[in-house]
């Protein structure tokens, strides 16, 4: 997530967006980056004793794997719902923004049919919010 801002700055700066109000130091991130990869590495270092020799009697990197294999089913998840079936399906997963009672907005993936594509991305800009259009366009998007 550390390193996820970095992207998110440098998308805002690709879209001329303002940096936002709370912006974290650079150095701070730097060493939080170096912290999650401290705990990411540290877990694969065997106790003393061996492998075996942990707070528990099975491998002491069972809950490495088990975390690894969470990541690697979410994956394979996100890749079948969000890419391999729409394209089996004829369709394409879009990005609704919409506007909730209390005056919060969120975000809902849609299903929108391949023939539909066009239309949907003339009247939705990239972040799903509907295009107002003229009043002077006779058509409707």
């Amino acid at each position: 997530m550390t390193l996820g801002l970095f992207f998110v700055r440098r998308r805002r700066a690709s879209i001329g967006a303002p940096p936002t109000e709370f912006r974290a130091w650079n150095e701070v991130l730097l060493f939080a980056i170096a912290v999650n990869i401290y705990l990411l590495v540290l877990p694969w270092i065997p106790p003393e004793g061996g492998i075996y020799a942990g707070d528990v009697s099975f491998f002491y990197a069972t809950y490495c794997i088990v975390g690894i294999g969470i990541l690697v089913v979410s994956g394979l998840a996100y890749v079948l719902w969000i890419q391999i079936l729409p394209k089996i399906r004829g369709y394409e997963i879009r990005q609704l923004t919409e506007k909730l009672d209390d005056g919060a907005h969120t975000n809902r993936l849609v299903k929108v049919p391949i023939g539909e594509l066009e239309e949907w991305d003339t009247t939705h800009d990239d972040h799903g919010e509907v295009i107002a259009r003229k009043p002077s366009d006779p058509h409707p998007h």
